[in-house]
């Protein structure tokens, strides 16, 4: 299945969502489009290669839910993100309050935890 406009991303197609834009959903080929319960769509149109994929609710034909999120908790993301976009410093802040990675093991510690370990079973 397709949806109506061809969005190049899954996001464009969030934003439109968000925004109140209808998208329709429609199937190019013999298979008729479902109006009511979940299918699955992909995008871009063919023949560019698909780049996302999504399971959406319809209820009436219309889009009520993408991948389990209702439409609500979808506008809520994005004006959030958007607001994040147009402030530099709410992302610093974001940013700041993220937890510090866990350090990364190098490949060479890992092999010699594994030869030590070779070495105990094979005393």
């Amino acid at each position: 299945m397709y949806v109506s406009p061809n969005f190049k991303t899954k996001r464009a197609m969030l934003e439109a969502l968000a925004a109140g834009h209808d998208v329709s959903v429609y199937s190019p080929g013999p298979f008729p489009c479902p109006s009511n319960g979940e299918t699955a769509i992909e995008g871009p149109h063919y023949p560019a290669p698909h780049s996302w994929y999504a399971a959406v609710t319809l209820t009436d034909g219309r889009i009520v839910s993408v991948d389990g999120k209702r439409l609500d908790a979808i506008r809520a993301k994005v004006s959030r993100s958007l607001a994040c976009a147009a402030d530099p410093e709410s992302i610093r802040a974001a940013l700041a309050a993220r937890p510090a990675p866990k350090p990364r093991r190098s490949r060479a510690a890992d092999y010699a935890r594994g030869n030590a370990m070779l070495e105990r079973l094979l005393r």
